[in-house]
């Protein structure tokens, strides 16, 4: 009924649902999160305390071209990241408090993406408990080159471990 997809002006909104987690809630979490579907004119789009397993499809769409920044924070049930390596004016993603996440890989730069993330300036992750795997093999080399990149911050990430030319060598 809010019908953001209509607000074309609508340049940034803040999702945040109740600390309160409950499992039982994920579908209805979705659901919610599907209806809420902003205007492509989007520019910052943050979600708090999500307790859905996936997210809505049109989180990390390509149609999205305008959208700047983009947090995710404590989304304790959410298995994956969205694929957002496409977008290309996105300048800041902050990952925080994803504790169900276990591998990052193409899916966050999306498959078959040349020049992946052409616009990222600073990418945190932090407080991601069970995070063991960054996979950028499966990257396209172009993809996975981050040319704008100026502040990557990881944190509390206990188990990341791999290894990337990204990074130039193995990293733990």
């Amino acid at each position: 009924m809010a019908k953001l997809c209509d607000k074309s002006r609508l340049e940034k909104i803040e999702l945040r649902w109740s600390k309160d987690f409950d499992s039982e809630r994920q579908d209805v979490d979705k659901k919610v999160l599907d209806g809420l579907q902003p205007s492509k004119n989007l520019k910052e789009l943050s979600i708090t305390f999500y307790c859905g397993a996936m997210l809505a499809n049109w989180v990390g769409d390509s149609s999205f071209n305008d959208l700047l920044s983009l947090c995710l924070e404590d989304c304790p049930n959410l298995l994956s990241l969205p694929s957002i390596g496409k977008l290309p004016l996105l300048k800041e993603v902050h990952i925080k408090g994803l504790k169900s996440v276990t591998n990052v890989g193409v899916e966050f730069f999306g498959a078959n993406t040349k020049n992946a993330f052409s616009s990222l300036e600073i990418l945190q992750f932090e407080d991601m408990p069970i995070w063991g795997n960054w996979n950028l093999s499966e990257v396209d080399e172009e993809a996975r080159k981050f040319p704008r990149l100026r502040e990557l911050l990881i944190r509390k990430c206990p188990f990341l471990s791999g290894s990337s030319s990204f990074f130039g060598e193995t990293f733990s």
